[in-house]
């Protein structure tokens, strides 16, 4: 049986302006269709609500033998490009996030046009450093607006990323990057908590010496220029 929403929810009349599914009647049809001929329906939403480079050569196979199931076996899609070229081209002006800081007077807002021009930019610089598909790219430590910025922007060119909390050590951090092969390493300067800016330019130096792996540094200034032995592969966001 399928989820049925609250009727006070269902009845309220903004809810069928916004709404993809307006109404519960539309709702059991699309569940209906979903159950009787699932491969008919995912195929017509996956048509009409992404953007594929390619599209796939069939919707699902599965072996339950195997434990293996597939869904749009040999379809190509860059999710980047769908969470931000198809909306910035209807929405560009709209609002795609708001960033709440650990101040609670610290926030910012982007729109879908702003943030995709961010994340081109950043895909095209890493991809002009030498971060190709399959590569690995680290984010550490930086609780900012940015971080959402590197994770498209990996997705964006192929490249596979890797969050570090900034609790763990320099040891830590080199350990991982070594263990993934890590081509490049977006980490900001420092963080705040609870009030208090944490640095973490000691951690990164030493990180970084242990890990000589690296092509490519980029520093996000989150303290405002918190000490950071160059690197011959830096810049600073």
């Amino acid at each position: 049986m399928g989820f049925i929403p609250h009727h006070g929810f269902v009845q309220q009349p903004i809810l069928g302006e916004t709404a993809h599914v307006r109404g519960i009647a539309e709702y059991k049809e699309l569940y209906r269709l979903s159950t009787e001929d699932a491969e008919g329906f995912w195929s017509e939403q996956a048509r009409r609500y992404l953007a594929w480079e390619r599209e796939w050569d069939f919707v699902l196979q599965y072996s339950s033998d195997e434990a293996i199931i597939e869904w749009f076996g040999g379809g190509l899609i860059n999710a980047s490009v769908n969470c931000l070229d198809r909306h910035a081209e209807q929405r560009g002006d709209t609002i795609a996030f708001h960033w709440e800081g650990d101040d609670p007077g610290e926030t910012k807002s982007i729109t879908y046009a702003e943030l995709l021009e961010s994340v081109t930019r950043l895909a095209g610089f890493l991809k002009h450093r030498g971060v190709e598909k399959g590569d690995t790219v680290f984010i550490y430590g930086a609780s900012c607006i940015e971080v959402p910025t590197a994770m498209l922007a990996c997705a964006r060119i192929g490249a596979v990323h890797c969050i570090v909390s900034p609790a763990y050590s320099a040891a830590v951090l080199a350990e991982r990057m070594k263990r993934c092969k890590a081509k490049a390493l977006i980490a900001g300067d420092g963080y705040y908590h609870c009030g208090e800016a944490i640095p973490l330019g000691d951690k990164l130096d030493q990180a970084i010496g242990l890990y000589p792996g690296l092509i490519a540094v980029i520093l996000i200034s989150r303290l405002g220029g918190a000490s950071v032995q160059p690197h011959r592969n830096a810049c600073v966001w």
